[in-house]
């Protein structure tokens, strides 16, 4: 297999339709033109991007800025580790397809938490 071939295999590294640092909006702070939002701080850490960013509406200002604190949740809660790989780096091998059926089978060895609540909550359309 030549290396063009392999790369077009791989799952994509962000879930969003757009690139995550897209995901900005206009704000007047300290009365200067400035952005704001999830778009800021999305690629820091793409498996919680990849996570959340189905479950907002990315174009409402007040559920772009609540994104941010679901990232930051999201951002923690998959650095836990499920066979020595923390799940965010197994999220982002896997992709949006296989990351499902292996969520599906080995959700019942990771605690309880904020990943199983994002996994539950059903996603919206997303722009």
């Amino acid at each position: 297999m030549d290396s063009k071939t392999f790369l077009t295999q791989l799952p994509p590294v962000y879930w969003s339709p757009k690139h995550p640092s897209t995901y900005v909006m206009p704000t007047d702070a300290d009365g200067r033109k400035r952005t704001a939002g999830i778009g800021l701080i999305a690629m820091q850490y793409i498996p919680a991007w990849n996570l959340i960013y189905d479950k907002f509406d990315m174009s409402d200002k007040q559920q772009n800025f609540d994104s941010v604190a679901s990232w930051v949740y999201a951002k923690r809660a998959l650095e836990v580790e499920l066979h020595g790989v923390p799940l965010g780096d197994t999220m982002v091998a896997l992709g949006p397809v296989k990351w499902k059926a292996y969520w599906a089978k080995h959700k019942k060895l990771v605690p309880r938490g904020f990943v199983h609540q994002m996994m539950e909550m059903s996603p919206r359309a997303v722009l």
